[in-house]
């Protein structure tokens, strides 16, 4: 008893060491409220206190001999330290005997952190043997989802709206249609419109949806051996998470887009745990069929994403070349058939292709805004485009909208001579590397920073239905429940934004247990993550604004990987 409280205030103590270094690192402390010091203080305890438990020390000690596993331990803590970091100016002008004990206090603690998550992982030892279960729990699975998200969709009842989903909306009637955001989506609004003419009824199909491929989740860790405790458990935190309650009763096409990331992804592990058996049933094949199908057509960046996994697989796994390639023909011929003669047909007005160029403008953008050198050919040519001045006055480090929307900025320059544009952005950059790089850094700051910037911004969701002229307005079923959730999503993001809403965490996370499964089942581990990783990577090519739901699928996606890194299976032949 004496030898575990000890233990306990041991614990304690470095968790309120570690959480204070921890939170000085992100923000001044005065700055942080009681409960995220107190949340952060009990995690830290609970860590330690686990980490004493198990005599992680000494088997760490032991575990970092080798230098694979020191090296991803150090990379990871690195990572994880720039993406907390608060503002440097936060940082630099403490006295350097401040600031390099909180700098060294931050990055220990970050380093056990991840050499114990990677131990753990590598080192679980308990033997997951395969089971059989029946295909009916796949919806029992669901149905906590669906119970925790139907208060969702009847408290934000019909659903919320924001002008995006308005551009598809209004497609409904006007039959006008726009690629701009992608028409597919459109598209399902009108067949679910014929069935009922009201936005709800495409929230209860999003939530079905979601449900429906969470519970296939969680049945597929289910037959590789996961406890039911732990199944349950993750059924829990998919169904709470606010991201998921909120999310799957907003009209966005990135809802779709994303749960078919997350069915990806499972589809992944299901082949990577049978070793490629599972492509041989035909169900299989149309359910794989479909899920690239959605991702290449619900978002504009999804076609490469679909492109690279099939070559991906078609090296993993050769001796199924002739299914998979099948496969693939199948989705490229009739993403080509939509996109061609169908949208013809029907004239569909393709994107504005300046749509794709948020990082060139940003850089420009910036260039222009810190006096960078710019040549008075490159000056004259910018100034077609948009006035000198007001590149200046609208740049926003955050988001592009107030130039590409400004009323004199002139696209047609850009589209009659795409490439002259992109020979001039790259020579602007070129010559400015140091301010192009800190646009890129600021402009794609959801993916890669934990840390909100100060000056910076994250669009977390949206709640209610935006001013319209189809009388569309809120008429919320549950008043009560509308005003306790919205007051419930407000704190998440006001409280621990960078726990909910701050993509960059999930990422990483994500990218450790990928590695950490690898290390001891193979590299055709890091398929199953693939998917959401490669949607990350066209992400920080071309992020137009901080909007989480442009990453949504990392959150997805997070607690099924988590899960499915304890899976060994690199020496079982058939396992699923």
């Amino acid at each position: 008893m004496k030898y575990k409280l000890l233990l306990l205030l041991t614990s304690a103590a470095l968790g309120l060491f570690s959480s204070a270094a921890l939170i000085t690192w992100m923000q001044s402390p005065g700055d942080a409220s009681f409960m995220k010091i107190f949340v952060y203080t009990m995690g830290s305890t609970a860590f330690f206190y686990l980490f004493f438990m198990i005599d992680a020390f000494n088997k760490l000690t032991e575990f970092l001999k080798k230098p694979l596993y020191l090296s991803a331990s150090f990379f990871f803590s690195l990572l994880f330290l720039i993406s907390l970091m608060g503002e440097p100016d936060h940082i630099l002008t403490r006295p350097w005997y401040l600031a390099v004990p909180i700098f060294l206090s931050v990055f220990a603690v970050l380093f056990v952190f991840s050499a114990t998550l990677i131990y753990s992982v590598i080192h679980y030892k308990k033997e997951v043997l395969p089971l059989n279960s029946p295909k009916l729990k796949i919806f029992l699975y669901a149905v906590p989802c669906c119970l925790v998200w139907l208060v969702y969709w009847a408290s934000f009842f019909p659903g919320n709206m924001s002008p995006d989903s308005f551009n598809h909306w209004n497609q409904i009637t006007s039959q006008e249609f726009s690629n701009w955001h992608p028409v597919v989506y459109t598209w399902l609004m009108i067949a679910l419109h014929s069935i009922w003419a009201s936005p709800a009824v495409m929230g209860l199909f999003q939530i079905l949806l979601l449900a429906s491929i969470i519970g296939y989740g969680v049945h597929t860790l289910g037959k590789a051996g996961i406890k039911r405790w732990i199944l349950w458990t993750l059924v829990g935190l998919y169904a709470l998470a606010p991201m998921n309650g909120i999310f799957p009763v907003t009209l966005w096409k990135d809802v779709i887009y994303n749960a078919a990331l997350l069915l990806f992804t499972i589809i992944m592990a299901n082949i990577v745990l049978s070793r490629g058996t599972w492509i041989t049933k035909y169900s299989h094949m149309l359910l794989l069929f479909v899920t690239a199908l959605a991702i290449a057509l619900f978002r504009n960046n999804g076609f490469p994403i679909v492109l690279i996994m099939l070559v991906l697989l078609l090296i993993a796994y050769r001796p199924y070349f002739r299914q998979l390639l099948g496969a693939g023909a199948a989705v490229i011929g009739v993403y080509i058939i939509i996109t061609v003669p169908l949208f013809q047909a029907l004239d569909v007005k393709s994107a504005n292709a300046t749509e794709s160029l948020s990082m060139p403008i940003q850089q420009i953008a910036r260039t222009i805004s810190e006096d960078g050198n710019l040549s008075a050919e490159q000056s004259e040519y910018l100034s077609s485009i948009l006035p000198l001045e007001l590149w200046e006055e609208n740049y926003d480090p955050y988001i592009t909208d107030d130039i590409k929307f400004h009323e004199e900025y002139n696209s047609d320059i850009i589209l009659n001579d795409f490439s002259g544009f992109l020979k001039t952005w790259a020579s602007v950059v070129l010559n400015n590397p140091i301010i192009a790089l800190e646009a890129y850094a600021k402009q794609t700051s959801l993916a890669w920073q934990i840390n909100e910037p100060e000056d910076g911004y994250t669009s977390e969701y949206s709640i209610g239905i935006t001013d319209n002229e189809e009388g569309l307005e809120p008429a919320p079923l549950l008043t009560g429940m509308n005003e306790r959730l919205t007051e419930w999503l407000d704190y998440s993001r006001g409280e621990f934004i960078e726990i909910f809403w701050r993509p960059a965490a999930f990422t990483l996370l994500i990218l450790l247990f990928s590695f950490s499964s690898s290390a001891h089942n193979g590299w055709k581990a890091w398929l199953v993550a693939m998917p959401v990783l490669l949607n990350t990577g066209t992400i920080l090519a071309g992020l137009p604004a901080q909007d989480f739901r442009y990453l949504f699928g990392n959150a997805l996606v997070l607690f099924f990987i988590i899960t499915f890194s304890f899976v060994h299976f690199s020496g079982k032949k058939d396992p699923v």
